[in-house]
């Protein structure tokens, strides 16, 4: 405290204060510089060209990916890390023919879209398959003898 007081009384308070604020950039420079120029002459590491971080420094970078476009089963998807973005296309049936014991295929990578059933199913038994989408008649109808009448179909068989 003697020493402050003294250099108040020699120096004006002013000018104590512009001492003061000289010694703390003094201070500060002699740790922040060191500092950066560690790091400016750091030679940089990195695990591979999408890592973020500096093995050596820890200073960070921006990455770009190089992505290989999105399939039916697969993100869009880096070629180096193998980093992904966004969601699978999914697959694209092809047109249904009507029968769900046929199985569809994608149009774009030719996987199974839509697995076919394994048989048909007629349960209200009215002679057309229940399985949503077939079109496909299940056994033999009743001979229609009156054509244009519809006739009643016996469902107790």
């Amino acid at each position: 405290m003697k020493i402050i007081n003294l250099l108040l009384e020699k120096l004006g308070k002013q000018k104590l204060i512009a001492l003061c604020c000289v010694i703390a950039v003094v201070i500060v420079a002699s740790v922040v510089i060191p500092i950066a120029v560690v790091n400016s002459r750091c030679e940089h590491t990195y695990d591979n060209a999408c890592d973020a971080v500096c093995n050596e420094c820890g200073e960070e970078r921006t990455v770009t990916h190089d992505f290989a476009d999105a399939d039916c089963d697969t993100p869009k998807t880096c070629k180096t890390c193998g980093a992904t973005e966004g969601e699978p296309l999914g697959h694209t049936p092809a047109r249904d023919d009507g029968n769900c014991t046929t199985e569809q295929k994608c149009t774009v990578c030719g996987q199974v879209a839509v697995a076919a059933k394994d048989a048909h199913n007629d349960a209200d038994h009215d002679y057309l398959c229940d399985n949503a989408g077939c079109q496909v008649t299940v056994g033999n109808p009743p001979e229609d003898t009156n054509p244009g009448i519809d006739l009643p179909i016996d469902t107790n068989n």
